[in-house]
């Protein structure tokens, strides 16, 4: 399955954090309200009947006027945290490929100088044999070019 995309993801926190701030918010603000009114007195009977009704009342049509402000604020900061999250997810991406070329680098330099430490044991020898005046018949076609550059 495909991983949504950046405006999808955004749109879907933004979404549930209007669906969250409707859903939760806006019935935990009711059953304060309605457990404690106003001015903080205690209004018929208290306990979970009354929490529980307070709850149920806080969807009526009536209450829209309360509950719509909730789910926009709640909308609005699940799109702030998809934000959030979108720029965290973009700088550990950021950091990996930045990670990675480092480490590249440091690999193409080790990798350099193993090449050339080798390159001047096959120079240092071959300089050696020539001057000893050794010959391989591998090298016979290189060695007549040396020779007709030297004499030539």
């Amino acid at each position: 399955m495909k991983s949504p995309s950046k405006k999808s993801r955004i749109f879907l926190l933004s979404l549930l954090g209007g669906a969250l701030g409707y859903l939760v918010f806006h019935p935990y603000t009711m059953a304060i309200y309605g457990l404690y009114g106003h001015l903080g007195a205690v209004k018929g009977q208290p306990g979970f009947s009354r929490l529980f009704q307070e709850v149920v009342s806080s969807f009526h049509p009536g209450m829209l006027s309360m509950g719509i402000p909730f789910a926009l604020f709640g909308a609005v900061a699940g799109l702030f945290f998809g934000f959030w999250l979108e720029a965290r997810r973009q700088r550990f991406e950021m950091e990996k490929r930045l990670l990675a070329v480092e480490t590249l680098r440091q690999l193409m330099m080790t990798f350099a100088h193993y090449l050339l430490n080798a390159a001047q044991i096959v120079g240092g020898f071959a300089t050696r044999d020539i001057k000893r005046g050794r010959r391989m018949k591998a090298f016979d076609g290189i060695w007549r070019r040396y020779e007709t550059k030297r004499c030539g």
